[in-house]
């Protein structure tokens, strides 16, 4: 019950109060709860080997480049996908920080991340807890993602798909969306 608790707390945006009825506690009882539970479960992932972020290795890029290959033959040396997500939390009390965690774009306070998937779904490298207010080339270049993936590039010749928020110039490493690709022959 108390994953079950924290697992739809993470798919909420924080409030406690439709919680109450669903897991019959009240609200005093369901924020105890709460906190025991997000400290178990970051523990247990915390040791867990399959829940690290870690660049991936030559072998694995090159597996994950013959994955893509079967299935988009353009595309052979591409290993991943990158992307960004807004979290959004509650307004701060204090007015810098809330004016550097607001959004104007999206109307909201965000913590702003950049994610890096590898073809088999799990997340490679990362860049966390921006203020919402950074775009996302921005936070890849902060957070040092082009950084790591540069690094795979010249490891592998492996190349990640992004969209348009990303810069290209000057970064053989990334691939857009709308980039057209020469043709195969």
């Amino acid at each position: 019950t108390c994953l079950g608790l924290v697992l739809v707390w993470t798919r909420s945006q924080g409030g406690l109060v439709f919680l109450q009825p669903i897991f019959g506690l009240t609200y005093s009882c369901l924020a105890l709860w709460l906190r025991f539970g997000i400290r178990v479960l970051q523990n247990a992932l915390r040791r867990h080997p399959l829940a690290r972020v870690s660049a991936p290795t030559v072998e694995e890029v090159q597996e994950y480049q013959r994955i893509v290959a079967v299935v988009y033959p353009r595309l052979g040396d591409v290993w991943g996908t990158c992307d960004g997500l807004n979290l959004r939390f509650e307004r701060s009390i204090s007015q810098r920080i809330q004016r550097m965690f607001y959004n104007g774009w999206l109307h909201g306070h965000f913590v702003s991340n950049v994610f890096v998937f590898a073809v088999d779904g799990t997340i490679r490298i990362c860049g966390l807890n921006a203020p919402g207010s950074m775009h996302d080339s921005t936070i890849a270049d902060y957070t040092g993602v082009y950084d790591k993936l540069e690094r795979v590039y010249e490891a592998t010749g492996g190349k990640v798909i992004v969209d348009s928020a990303f810069k290209l110039r000057n970064n053989p490493y990334l691939i857009r969306t709308s980039q057209a690709l020469a043709p195969t022959r």
